[in-house]
């Protein structure tokens, strides 16, 4: 297949380039065939690869600021572009020119060091031009018109062969993509079947170290179970001991209590006697007092009572008195006024009759 490489210019740095290969990613991770400091950059920004026509093409890889190529467009997440002889990506502001190695028309330098990866599978040659025609002729006396003739179906020729040439080469480079593709699938399944067996006895070493591990750990319980028995039984029995012990003790303790209790409330029903025999004595003098002086009260309130009762009677008998006179006074002055009356109206008739005799 064809051989390329890829010149990377980052700025800051001297440009270097970096023999190509299927799957070749570019990014700041470390991880990456090509690292690059650029910011702009993503940790894994962009992908070389080869579709399913041979040809190459630059993947972006989900990058924050999108994988650009120079002849087309700005690619997003999982888009590819085929990229040619000199064609530059950029990622971030790092310019990536992709370099197209062809194998050479002539025959190679045997001391030329390839990369085995790279290298083609065999040596593709231009098709050689036939003797018939090759430009001019060996008889005499040929026209100049003849000549010239000859001539354009030589250069015909070259140009058809070199063609040829051109597509044996691309034939050529896509078979060998083939087999690298399916070679890097076989070695792939050999190596995934290896990590499966790798796996399993890895699983098959581990489960029965786990197996190993569980019979050592349950030995080891059981014994420290029956170690914790025996302590278990020896603690029983002084807590038993030590509980009998307390008992005991608290047995004596109530005992006791309940004796200072009985005391105590036998000398409180004493106290409580002797204090209730005195309330007593003190509530009956009290009540004797007491009925002293409510009896005192209520000869004063019947003498106050039969005082105001007196009073009453004799300042209602004042004011019969009192209305009584006024009454007759007002009578006589009502007879007074009345006559008065009287004789004004007799004298005014009168006076009347003798101006009408």
């Amino acid at each position: 297949m064809s051989r390329w490489e890829l010149r990377v210019e980052e700025s800051g740095r001297q440009p270097v380039t970096i023999q190509g290969k299927v799957g070749l990613r570019i990014g700041r991770h470390p991880d990456n065939d090509i690292v690059i400091t650029d910011p702009k950059a993503s940790g894994f920004h962009a992908e070389l690869r080869v579709d399913s026509t041979g040809a190459v093409v630059i993947v972006d890889l989900g990058s924050t600021n999108k994988t650009r190529v120079e002849t087309g467009p700005i690619l997003g997440e999982n888009e590819t572009f085929p990229v040619a002889d000199g064609v530059k990506i950029f990622v971030g502001r790092t310019v990536i020119r992709f370099i197209d190695r062809q194998p050479p028309l002539e025959d190679s330098d045997d001391s030329e060091v390839h990369d085995p990866e790279f290298a083609a599978a065999e040596t593709v040659y231009a098709a050689p031009v036939d003797a018939d025609d090759q430009a001019g002729s060996d008889e005499d006396g040929e026209n100049a018109e003849d000549a010239g003739d000859a001539e354009t179906s030589a250069k015909a020729a070259a140009a058809a062969a070199e063609k040829k040439a051109s597509e044996e080469r691309q034939a050529a480079a896509k078979k060998r993509l083939k087999e690298e593709l399916s070679a890097a699938e076989k070695v792939a399944a050999v190596a995934s079947k290896n990590a499966a067996e790798e796996k399993a006895a890895a699983d098959k070493a581990a489960a029965e170290q786990k197996a190993a591990e569980e019979k050592a750990a349950a030995d080891q319980a059981t014994a420290e179970q029956k170690a914790a028995a025996e302590k278990a039984a020896e603690e029983k029995a002084a807590a038993d001991q030590k509980a009998a012990e307390q008992k005991a003790a608290e047995e004596k303790a109530a005992a006791d209590k309940a004796a200072a209790e009985r005391k105590a409330a036998e000398e409180k029903a004493a106290a409580e006697q002797k204090a209730a025999e005195e309330k007593a004595a003190a509530d009956k003098a009290a009540a004797e007092r007491k009925a002293t002086e409510e009896q005192a009260a209520a000869e004063k309130a019947a003498a106050e009572q039969k005082a105001a009762e007196e009073k009453a009677a004799a300042d209602k008998a004042a004011a019969e008195r009192k209305a009584t006179a006024e009454k007759a006074a007002a009578e006589q002055r009502a007879a007074a006024e009345k006559a008065a009356a009287d004789k004004a109206a007799a004298e005014r008739k009168a006076t009347a009759e003798k101006a009408a005799a």
